[in-house]
């Protein structure tokens, strides 16, 4: 699952920066380097989630009208969880899922 990939995806992050802090012989790295390394791990993993997408959506035959829904369903949920905000609703009064509950 993608919380997985996330979860691998900032411990090799955390390694990489823990190996980079070890001093070596010919010097340390600059705080520029491990930005470069950082940010190109993160980009691996971008690229690596798109590849999967694409190729999820190609072996699925799902029709391209899929991808529609989804948005509106993407859009409907911010939707719905700024209108709580900007109506002054605490979070504590607040409900946090709009899902209909199935029984």
């Amino acid at each position: 699952s993608d919380i997985v990939e996330r979860f691998y995806l900032l411990a090799d992050i955390i390694f990489v920066l823990a190996r980079l802090s070890i001093p070596q012989h010919r010097g340390t790295k600059s705080a520029l380097e491990i930005a470069w390394l950082v940010f190109l791990l993160v980009l691996i993993e971008l690229l690596t989630d798109w590849i999967k997408f694409c190729l999820i959506f190609k072996f699925s035959i799902l029709p391209a009208e899929t991808l529609e829904v989804y948005k509106e369903v993407l859009m409907t949920d911010i939707l719905v969880c700024r209108a709580d905000q900007l109506a002054g609703l605490s979070s504590d009064s607040a409900v946090k899922d709009k899902t209909p509950q199935l029984s």
